[in-house]
């Protein structure tokens, strides 16, 4: 006989259905993520700023500090992986310097969430070249 396994409503919220990954938080969070890189990479190939893109992301962020502080202290794996996916997102905040660099930032802090393999050194993003002007004469 086989021994059965009780499984409480937790793990079976935590369990993912793509092709036996284990997802660590909720499906909603990870949606949230996924729709924010999509957002963000159309606009950074759009051409935008830094700034804007830190300022399209803060709501992710802020869903993520919300989360970690709605889960119990006793699912200690939930919380790890919240506050991983927490510190990228200060990251960006922080030392982002180029566009593509915010979104490859924020691809990793998602992909810590739905616990897939994170693509973080894919080619980044192709952004529009911004012609200046130098000025000056001839040295």
């Amino acid at each position: 006989m086989e021994p059965q396994h009780r499984e409480s409503a937790t793990t079976r919220a935590v369990q993912g259905s793509h092709e036996g990954t284990r997802r660590v938080v909720s499906r909603d969070l990870v949606e949230l993520g996924r729709a924010l890189v999509e957002t963000l990479a159309s606009e950074c190939a759009a051409g935008r700023r830094v700034p804007q893109l830190q300022l399209l992301a803060s709501p992710f962020y802020e869903a993520i500090k919300r989360e970690i502080a709605r889960t119990p202290a006793s699912e200690s794996g939930k919380i790890g992986a919240l506050s991983a996916a927490a510190d990228q997102c200060r990251r960006v905040a922080t030392y982002a310097v180029t566009p593509a660099t915010v979104v490859l930032e924020l691809r990793a802090a998602v992909a810590m969430l739905s616990a897939e393999p994170s693509r973080t050194f894919d080619a980044p993003y192709r952004v529009r070249p911004r012609l200046r002007l130098i000025r000056g004469g001839l040295a």
